[in-house]
């Protein structure tokens, strides 16, 4: 924690609030790519989207209902809506 105190202070004092905005948004493209290519791995594993879901559908048909059948728990349901809304 404290790398990473002294990481921001140095690239606020050397770049200024500029610097600090730029890296942030290399981070945010950054972040942006891997969850593109991490979700692009995902579905060729799973063989595309509609053989996930229909994989989905025959070993746990529960899990495509808004609550799961009770089987999904209360934090997640309340995480996703927090992020999804």
């Amino acid at each position: 924690l404290g790398l990473f105190g002294v990481a921001v202070v140095l690239f606020t004092t050397i770049g200024g609030f500029r610097g600090v905005a730029v890296t942030d948004a290399l981070c945010g493209i950054m972040m942006l790519v891997g969850i593109v290519v991490l979700a692009c791995g995902i579905l060729d594993a799973g063989g595309g989207y509609e053989a996930i879901m229909h994989s989905i559908a025959i070993y746990h048909p529960e899990m495509l209902e808004p609550f799961a059948g009770g089987a999904m728990p209360p934090s997640l349901y309340l995480t996703q809506w927090l992020l999804v809304g």
